[in-house]
């Protein structure tokens, strides 16, 4: 059990994102330790498997591991380099998709065939803003709102070193309240 606070601490220390690599490489230390402890703990079969077992309360905790794509956990959640890059930090795209699909068909549980009807019906909207996009036509521009707010973010990433960690992540926070 004490072979697990000691990173899981060193990780609660480094989420403020000022050193993704570091967390990286802390979350690597975790899962690999994990493993390790899982295969020294072999679990018995037959009938004498059902008796009195000891859980290992931090291995329960950390049972989520056997569920995650090991490889590339830390790059999805690692936003700093996003930011800095002026990529997008969502998938609002997806969101967006599935948005447009349920105004479409204007229900929760449509039939087979109505949702079908529905899927052509945004695909071909979609289609149709390839083709302008094709044409030379530019994209549509954010709101407002929402590029002031990726600034905002953009510049407090950039300063992190200006600022407590609870600035920092107070400062995130404030650009992410949902107000419309």
């Amino acid at each position: 059990m004490l072979q697990y606070q000691a990173p899981l601490l060193k990780i609660n220390n480094c989420l403020s994102l000022r050193y993704p690599a570091a967390c990286k490489k802390r979350w690597k230390n975790i899962r690999d330790n994990y493993y390790k402890t899982i295969k020294k703990t072999k679990k018995p079969t037959g009938s004498a498997a059902s008796g009195n077992r000891k859980r290992n309360p931090i291995l329960d905790q950390l049972g989520f591991l056997q569920n995650v794509e090991h490889e590339k956990v830390t790059e999805m959640w690692n936003l700093y380099d996003r930011t800095i890059n002026r990529n997008n930090r969502t998938n609002n795209n997806c969101e967006a998709a599935h948005r447009r699909l349920q105004s479409e068909l204007g229900m929760n549980h449509p039939t087979i065939w109505k949702f079908l009807d529905g899927l052509r019906k945004v695909q071909k909207g979609r289609d149709t803003y390839h083709e302008q996009l094709v044409a030379g036509n530019q994209p549509q521009m954010k709101l407002k709102k929402y590029r002031d707010a990726d600034e905002r973010i953009l510049r407090i990433v950039t300063e992190y070193r200006n600022r407590t960690e609870v600035e920092y992540l107070r400062g995130i926070a404030h650009n992410y309240q949902m107000n419309d």
